[in-house]
């Protein structure tokens, strides 16, 4: 039974996400930049945590991927605004103040 409520419930999810994409505006732009995101965070977070840090269990490299998994949301914040067209220079700022990531130059010196 719980795996009609999962099909369901992904379908029901898959079925919302075509209408933003066909019907919102600039819905399919948003779209393709979530998934970019998806990519650029969570397939690396796999492939770093699952294969690296679990089966040949190189700790260093697990760690990569747990950080890289939690960035999700800052890529999003990044590639959505840069996919409708707003400046680099704003969508990064604008993140950076959101997600309170300073950069200082005791950051960088």
């Amino acid at each position: 039974m719980q795996v009609l409520i999962g099909a369901g419930l992904l379908l029901i999810v898959l079925g919302l996400f075509t209408l933003f994409s066909y019907k919102a505006p600039h819905g399919m732009k948003a779209m393709g930049a979530l998934a970019g995101a998806a990519c650029a965070s969570f397939l690396v977070e796999a492939f770093h945590s699952s294969f690296f840090g679990n089966v040949l269990n190189i700790e260093f490299l697990k760690k990569i991927g747990d950080v890289n998994g939690s960035l999700g949301g800052v890529a999003v914040a990044i590639l959505v605004p840069l996919a409708l067209g707003v400046s680099p220079v704003y969508a990064f700022g604008k993140n950076t103040r959101d997600f309170n990531h300073g950069m200082n130059c005791h950051d960088i010196c």
